[in-house]
């Protein structure tokens, strides 16, 4: 499916045949997630453990923002590891479906917003307090000019703020661009997978 951006949501990612997706750790550790029947590319179980052993094991009170959030994989793992409050964004109807039923599964539905809409207008037209921390797995599939339009609205967006921190999981082949008011602070490859996280530029 293609949005209005000419950019494939999460529906048309691969699924990685026989994996099952589980929370990693935290109040909901071991629940399993449902997954839609075909489209969605859940993010592996090792490379989640990395990416929240890179972020840090303490989520206390953070609000997070999953965006391509396809079955809700990481912004349930961030809740199950004490996150504040998270909103899930996809295009996709049977995606967000998806993640409120995981929500549901885990009993973390009381902290969460699902909202099925495009993640570049969301960006654009947020007005409301600035989120901790963005969590990021678009399709693999994404070109570099699709990666740089998310760095664009990310960097141009009022979700984040000077404390803000954003990780981006992409394919490993991947050159992450320059965009103005973010920073590359760390980058780290797991097999066909890179995790980048970007923090804002001070001054």
């Amino acid at each position: 499916m293609v949005d209005s951006h000419g950019l494939l949501s999460t529906m048309d990612q691969v699924p990685r045949h026989g994996e099952k997706v589980r929370v990693t750790a935290g109040s909901a550790k071991g629940r399993h997630l449902s997954v839609p029947k075909s489209g969605v590319r859940p993010t592996a179980g090792r490379v989640k453990e990395a990416m929240f052993s890179i972020l840090g094991a303490n989520m206390s009170d953070l609000s997070v923002l999953d965006a391509f959030s396809g079955s809700g994989s990481l912004g349930i793992e961030a809740l199950s590891r004490g996150a504040d409050h998270c909103v899930f964004v996809d295009t996709d109807r049977i995606a967000t479906q998806c993640a409120k039923k995981n929500l549901t599964t885990t009993g973390l539905s009381e902290k969460a917003n699902v909202v099925t809409r495009d993640i570049f207008r969301y960006l654009g037209e947020y007005s409301f307090r600035p989120f901790d921390l963005l969590l990021m797995d678009p399709p693999y599939e994404f070109s570099q000019e699709h990666i740089l339009k998310i760095l664009q609205a990310v960097s141009e967006s009022s979700a984040i703020d000077d404390r803000s921190r954003f990780m981006l999981e992409v394919g490993k082949r991947v050159v992450i661009p320059t965009v103005s008011r973010l920073a590359l602070v760390d980058e780290r490859l797991y097999g066909d997978t890179k995790l980048v996280m970007f923090e804002p530029e001070v001054g």
